[in-house]
């Protein structure tokens, strides 16, 4: 029971009875007699924050109190993680606990793969599902750079064939140059011989994951569940255009918005400026060094 509720008792029973004393009274109740007397002061940045919270936790309902707190301080005032915990826990804001899988007796054994070294080194890429309301399937096609997890497509298409996937591939080529690894499943799309005469013409070579080894291509799983959890299940596409549309919105914000643990808590743009700027100043601070 809560301290206002135990003295709004008090209050009524003390009016029906207004012979009985305090302590008696409270001992009967089992109540504390120095709280009848106390009045709680409302904290003002609580009343703030009751206005604020909400709207930030119904943004983003898959945060914790840690990244909700940075939300709060970034937009609004600073404010501890205890006191953010006490009003999600007050408020009933805590997100639902995500379904994990079950775990085998027995688990396979981790096959030791290929890991980025720098930006550009890896991307790799796979498939989403999903559907417009009037029941016609959507395929996307998720790409990203395995050293800054930016998203470097994220583009819906009724049916996505191989020549669609190479028209992505040479867009981003066009933009950020080629990288030395792609990663990929084996999908129909991706070892088709258009792809690798592509691949070989490029000067890429093509990684893929063993039949039935997601964990093989763990980074572009992960993008695809977060895609799945904080985008898909909330949207419902009434078109293809629509889907396009908000494919990309998805992906800036995922991109320059969305913190992401493994770096940081940084965002995957301002990691990749950060890696850039750090391997232009690398020549010139070795020519200081020389120089002294």
């Amino acid at each position: 029971m809560s301290p206002a509720s135990r003295r709004a008792t008090y209050k009524a029973v003390h009016e029906a009875h207004p012979e009985v004393k305090q302590s008696p009274l409270c001992a009967i109740l089992g109540f504390c007699r120095t709280s009848m007397r106390t009045e709680l002061k409302g904290r003002k940045r609580d009343e703030r924050m009751k206005s604020v919270m909400p709207l930030l936790a119904w943004e983003s309902p898959w945060v914790g109190y840690r990244r909700l707190k940075r939300l709060v301080c970034a937009r609004y005032e600073k404010i501890g993680e205890n006191a953010v915990r006490r009003l999600m826990k007050l408020m009933n804001l805590h997100p639902k606990p995500r379904k994990r899988k079950r775990k085998h007796a027995n688990p396979l054994a981790v096959i030791p793969g290929l890991r980025s070294e720098g930006l550009n080194h890896i991307w790799c890429m796979d498939f989403l599902k999903d559907g417009t309301s009037d029941t016609q399937s959507l395929r996307i096609v998720s790409m990203e750079d395995e050293y800054s997890r930016e998203c470097l497509s994220l583009d819906s298409r009724r049916k996505y064939k191989a020549v669609n996937v190479l028209e992505e591939l040479e867009r981003l080529v066009g933009e950020r140059g080629c990288p030395v690894f792609l990663r990929s499943d084996n999908g129909p799309e991706f070892i088709a011989k258009e792809v690798q005469k592509w691949a070989d013409g490029k000067g890429i070579r093509l990684v893929r994951s063993e039949p039935g080894s997601p964990w093989q291509n763990p980074f572009n799983e992960s993008l695809n569940s977060t895609i799945r959890r904080e985008f898909l299940e909330r949207e419902l596409f009434g078109s293809l255009m629509e889907s396009k549309v908000l494919c990309a919105v998805y992906k800036w914000w995922y991109n320059n918005r969305r913190e992401h643990s493994r770096i940081g808590n940084m965002t995957p743009k301002r990691y990749a400026e950060m890696v850039r700027w750090t391997e232009r100043a690398r020549p010139s601070q070795a020519i200081g060094l020389q120089q002294a």
